[in-house]
């Protein structure tokens, strides 16, 4: 007979997964590292995750799948276009501040199990629909037609995630702000910027 699967057990064994797996990366990180992380007896994790790469991937996708609600949240706000895209940009650059561990230990592994892929083409369209508005007509990219723009879109994740998996955490804090800044100016048109 099966064993009953607990949810609240199931979301600390995700949480224990993805602090492990950040701070050992994937291949140095036991089932076993993980059970007792969560405090669970190393046998019973096995009823929740049938291996490593299966709970791998399970934590990559809840990471992304919190990240998806908030974004959508955001996206679909009533607030100006041009405080949807700072906020945007403040959270999605909040929560790799908060993963960066995570990001430094999984990035090559999720690469290689292509875990990356769909969620930045997901995120990436969602992104480009907001340049669709009418009040975005004076943004930078509302000049590129949808697919072209989500694109460019996924370029630009894609390089920041890159660069947030090989910084060094005494680094991390500059980087933000560099990036954050940056993005900021190239998505903005000259008269929403910060400071203007």
């Amino acid at each position: 007979m099966a064993r009953q699967q607990d949810e609240e057990k199931r979301s600390k064994i995700l949480q224990a997964a993805i602090k492990a797996f950040g701070e050992q990366g994937f291949t140095n990180t036991t089932m076993k590292d993980i059970a007792i992380a969560s405090g669970i007896a190393p046998g019973s994790i096995y009823t929740y995750f049938k291996d490593k790469e299966v709970l791998f991937i399970s934590a990559v996708n809840a990471v992304w799948k919190k990240f998806n609600r908030q974004l959508s949240s955001i996206l679909h706000s009533d607030r100006p276009l041009s405080d949807r895209v700072t906020a945007i940009t403040d959270y999605g650059f909040d929560i790799l501040k908060e993963l960066h561990p995570l990001v430094r230990g999984m990035y090559q592994e999720a690469n290689r199990l292509n875990l990356f892929r769909k969620n930045l083409v997901r995120v990436s369209t969602q992104l480009s629909a907001i340049f669709d508005a009418p009040e975005a007509a004076n943004y930078p990219l509302a000049q590129y037609d949808s697919e072209s723009r989500a694109y460019l879109l996924k370029l630009w994740i894609s390089g920041i995630l890159f660069t947030f998996s090989s910084v060094s955490s005494t680094r991390l804090k500059g980087e933000i702000e560099k990036m954050r800044s940056l993005i900021v100016q190239g998505i903005m048109p000259q008269e929403d910027r910060p400071g203007k």
